[in-house]
């Protein structure tokens, strides 16, 4: 459907002036986009009215799908805005929203709940499953609440954030809201409204989802504030016939009363303003046109985030433009968001996106998530001392009259280890297969002993090569070129924290004299190409030559096509090299390589094949360096010994392996999406024909395209036959490896131009394909790919700001590894730490080459988590910094998380706090779970101070503590640094004795664990 922005735009300056109206426009995409136009002129404005836009589901009541979360928020979000009277409402909406029913209204009540008044707790979990609330453990999602003691969280869709009730017997004793990515607080409030979790109870089955009940079935145009509102209708008959298709008429739609009403045709309006800008001019005659413009009038630019505000300013400043706040004339700089502008004669109106020829999107908030590791009962776990074992569960034992907790382990024979609480980091997740090991056997000490050898080995060769590249000089990059502030500014997103990192640790490298040799990690659709494309424009801006080598000749077709749209406004020549290029044109291009008219040379493996050569190389790209072996990368840096190294790679290095790396080489790690993409709703279902069907009507309805997924060339055209019959009406093609190349290519291009809306293909198009129109992707027989396939599958869709949808389907009776394998991936995905799949993956398969050789035998041997310790460990001692070492604490009294505080997670909680590495983290930790599970009973408080004084006595080298009833024995290392004069003074301040030349005795007593941290503090 065609949608004319500048149009919606002065409608909307047109109306947002008029008081109490209804707003009815052809569909969602056109009503949202107008919505946002009314925002940004009540923003600009200052305006004081209510705004509310009402969202159509893109699918029936009846779906066998549920609807997306985000939908459900924003109708739940409207009909509770209705509810309260406003002296001026403005209501936006679509034909289909108004005929889909709701709840109405007499049956939509805002429970209002307040701190300190009188609720009974059981009553208001009651409230929550009649309000159709799922329970979960934690809540994550809108629609969930969860409960711990006397602490009930639940997410109410009118909110952004959960919120977290504490009870005190039947009084509300604090309401907070909390983020739920990390479970902590934002922050308190003293009341808070609960409504439905959303408009009907589905419950997930063979047959789909339930409708919305009789008995609280409505309308949004019955609603008493609706009815008053003057009615702007502004639709054709194509969109009437559009909602009565996608609207089941048998299960009963709104009786269209509304179309007896005459629509208005808002293209009466599109004679009272006029475009900003001529089509096709670049993007400097746009800033020098604005410029002189605002020496006669107002120009206000929609930057949409402050971020882009500062950017811009930066540009027009160096143009010697008028910044302004106020006045008649000069340039206005806006954080709100506009899709597109228009003129009058008094003030132009221009989007960011009009200037740069980019789409832009708000800004959201990200932060880290806790990672909790949660050890699966009678599932394989690796201990540091004992080896691979079974885990039992958590057993408490009673030792001399106290309680305590143990981690309970099997070994072969059936032999024991119970470890206690405090050792929990001595525990490791191992989720391959393995024999286990025997408590009287060596295997365990010589396996890990080889993965050490080896990781020794590795890492002296790499610190050897890059100390080698070091020392070659080249000229220093300039990285302040006004072109490369213009290029930076298109960029449609704004670029998260860490992607901002990357960028600069790019440019910094290409700064210095010195040849950069630098890795950039992330994970699929994180931002890594547009971290390379920055480096490229340097490149090209200081006339050096770069080269971009894919794994794949569908990857290296994406890069070409995506670097093109990229450098468009720029005289930047791009060429493409792979296996689908004629030899004429491959002749051409190696000529114009070698004269230096070609500045980005996109290509596969053949790019480094003898004949090749360049004029001035001054930069090598490496997309997915880890399917790559030494040899090509070898091979541009013998050949051109001070090139520029860049490497990309999707394969997850944990944080803190990243850190000690960084010392030998440059790494970059983008852990966080960009800010405007939308998750993907995951779906694992068992496949029927009603799913497909729903599933790709549903993207076509919205003019998107769709991915179809069946790994078997054998029979992927008997699966085309199938979708023809079930979707006659839309075309549909095929690919997969053995078709010819240049069908390939002319299918893929087709698909990418949006000539046909669906594509049957294998797994070929797992690397590569990046079209921002396809949002759906269907996997049949999901149970038959690992997850990494999996998740690389998925991330083929999500690549804008419109919510993408992955489905992946199984045909056939699960065994519990696939079950586990796709619960995990849609775990993974709703919670958006899918890196971990990843790192799951290369432990379940046994394969890593995160340091640049295969080390996939010592992987699958110890256990991932284990080879990133050993590394991180062997890594400090080749720099000379001090490595942490075992401590056998012997503490005798009640110890472990009471029940009735944690139940579930209580391994999870032992892990984190054990494993924490700074008192810092520790006191982070705490308040996280006094945060969550409430306060922190005394019993665990000291559980949290224990692992305090174990930080501060590995610092001191201390080899054992042993708590007595009569004081404390500390066992030194024999080569323990410590200053035996401050040792000396402190053990005689505590009234203690020297036992031996590595021991001495504490007069502490074992309650008082302050005195004990700062003895230990002050003895190094």
């Amino acid at each position: 459907m065609y949608y004319d922005f500048s149009l919606l735009s002065y409608l909307a300056f047109s109306l947002i002036s008029k008081e109490n109206i209804l707003v009815v426009l052809n569909d969602n995409f056109e009503a949202k986009t107008f919505y946002e136009s009314l925002v940004f002129f009540k923003e600009y404005y200052n305006y004081s009215l209510s705004l509310s836009f009402f969202e159509a589901y893109s699918i029936g009541a009846n779906s066998s799908i549920a609807p997306s979360s985000n939908t459900i928020k924003n109708r739940i979000s409207t009909l509770a805005s209705l509810k309260i009277e406003t002296e001026n409402h403005i209501l936006v909406t679509s034909l289909q929203a108004i005929m889909q029913p709701t709840v109405k209204e007499e049956k939509f009540i805002l429970h209002a709940i307040k701190k300190d008044s009188s609720f009974s707790h059981k009553a208001f979990i009651e409230l929550l499953a009649d309000l159709y609330y799922d329970f979960v453990t934690n809540v994550e999602d809108i629609g969930q609440y969860s409960t711990r003691g006397s602490i009930v969280d639940c997410f109410v869709p009118v909110y952004d954030k959960p919120l977290r009730i504490d009870f005190f017997g039947d009084t509300i004793d604090d309401i907070r809201t909390f983020y739920p990515v990390n479970q902590t607080t934002h922050s308190k409030i003293d009341k808070a409204y609960i409504t439905y979790a959303k408009e009907y109870n589905y419950s997930q089955d063979e047959y789909g989802f339930s409708l919305i009940s009789e008995n609280i079935k409505g309308y949004i145009l019955d609603y008493k504030t609706v009815k008053k509102l003057a009615k702007h209708f502004y639709f054709d008959e194509k969109a009437i016939e559009l909602a009565l298709k996608r609207a089941s008429l048998s299960e009963g739609v709104y009786d269209l009363r509304l179309l007896s009403q005459k629509t208005m045709d808002y293209a009466s309006y599109i004679n009272e303003f006029e475009s900003v800008f001529v089509p096709n001019i670049q993007t400097a005659q746009k800033l020098d046109f604005l410029i002189e413009l605002s020496k006669s009038s107002k120009v206000v630019i929609a930057c949409s985030s402050d971020f882009r505000v500062e950017k811009l300013k930066s540009i027009l400043e160096s143009k010697d433009a008028q910044i302004v706040r106020d006045g008649e004339s000069g340039i206005f700089l806006s954080s709100g968001y506009l899709k597109k502008g228009f003129r009058t004669n008094k003030v132009a109106f221009v989007s960011f996106e009009e200037i740069f020829g980019v789409s832009v999107q708000k800004d959201q908030q990200l932060l880290p998530k806790i990672q909790m590791v949660q050890f699966q009962k009678d599932k394989l776990i690796a201990h540091k001392n004992y080896g691979i074992g079974i885990y039992k569960g958590i057993k408490t034992l009673k030792v001399e009259d106290a309680m305590m907790d143990f981690f309970e382990i099997e070994y072969a024979n059936q032999d024991k280890v119970y470890v206690p609480i405090t050792n929990a980091d001595c525990l490791f997740e191992f989720n391959a297969q393995a024999q286990v090991d025997s408590l009287n056997s060596k295997s365990w000490h010589k396996r890990k002993e080889n993965a050490s050898k080896a990781i020794k080995k590795i890492l002296t060769e790499l610190v050897n090569i890059y100390a080698k590249r070091k020392i070659l000089k080249r000229f220093a990059y300039n990285t302040d070129l006004i072109e490369l502030k213009e290029f930076e500014a298109e960029f449609e997103y704004q670029e998260t924290q860490d992607q901002l990192q990357a960028i600069e640790d790019v440019k910094n490298d290409m700064r210095t004299d010195s040849p950069m040799e630098r890795l950039i990690c992330g994970d699929v659709s994180f931002g890594k190409t547009e971290v390379a494309m920055r480096a490229a424009a340097i490149a090209a801006f200081n006339a050096m030559q770069s080269v971009v080598i894919a794994p794949t000749t569908i990857l290296s077709m994406q890069h070409y096509n995506t670097f093109c749209e990229r450098f468009a406004n720029y005289p930047v020549k791009i060429a493409l090299l792979n296996s689908f290029t004629k030899k004429t044109e491959k002749e051409k291009i190696k000529n114009d390589l070698e004269q230096g008219t070609i500045d980005i040379l996109i290509a596969t493996h053949s790019a480094y094949f003898a004949d090749i050569n360049f004029k001035n190389l001054g930069l090598v790209i490496v997309d997915e360096e880890q399917r790559f072996g030494v040899k090509i990368k070898e091979y541009f840096k013998q050949k051109f010994e001070a090139v520029d190294m860049l490497y990309l790679s999707a394969t997850p290095i944990p944080r803190t392996l990243n850190m000690a790396i960084n010392s030998i080489m440059g790494i970059s790690v983008i852990k966080t999406a960009p800010l405007s993409r939308k998750r993907i709703e995951t779906y694992v279902l068992k496949q029927s024909d009603k799913i497909i069907k729903e599933a790709i009507e549903r993207e076509i309805f919205r003019d998107g395209s769709v991915f179809f997924v069946h790994n078997r060339i054998d029979t992927i055209y008997q699966t085309k036959a199938f979708l023809d019959k079930l979707l006659p009406d839309y075309e549909k093609q095929v690919i997969h490896s053995q078709l010819p190349k240049n069908k390939i290519k002319k299918i893929i291009n087709d698909f990418a131009n949006g000539k046909f809306p669906i594509l049957i293909s294998t797994s070929i198009i797992e690397s590569g394909l990046d079209l921002k129109h396809v949002n759906t992707i269907i996997i049949s027989q999901a149970q038959n790919f690992g997850l990494s396939d999996l998740y690389q599958l998925r991330g083929r869709v999500g690549r804008s700001d419109i919510e993408a949808f992955a489905y992946l389907l199984y045909d056939a009776p699960l065994s519990e590894q696939a079950s586990m394998r796709l619960i995990t991936l849609k775990e993974y995905m709703e919670r958006g730490v899918g890196f971990n799949i990843a790192l799951k993956d290369l432990e379940i398969r046994g394969a890593g080459n995160i340091l640049g050789k295969d080390q996939s035998g010592n992987i699958k041997a110890i256990g991932y988590d284990l080879y990133v310790e050993l590394t991180q460990e062997t890594l400090s001692q080749m720099s000379n910094v001090e490595t942490e070492r075992d401590l056998e604490i012997k503490f005798i009294d009640n110890l472990y998380i009471p029940n009735w505080y944690i139940d579930d997670e209580k391994t999870a909680v032992y892990t984190l706090i054990s494993k924490a590495k700074s008192e810092e983290e520790l006191n982070s930790i705490e308040n996280y779970i006094e945060d969550k599970y409430g306060k922190l009973p005394k019993i665990v408080s000291k559980l949290v101070e224990i692992s305090t004084i174990k930080l501060y006595a590995k610092k001191a080298y201390v080899k054992s503590l042993m708590f007595g009833s009569k004081g404390i024995s500390v066992q030194f290392y024999i080569d323990a640094k410590i200053d035996t004069d401050k040792l000396i003074k402190q053990v005689n301040i505590v009234g203690g004795k020297f036992l031996g030349e590595t021991t001495v005795f504490l007069n502490i007593n074992k309650n008082n664990l302050n005195v004990l941290k700062n003895f230990l503090i002050n003895i190094v």
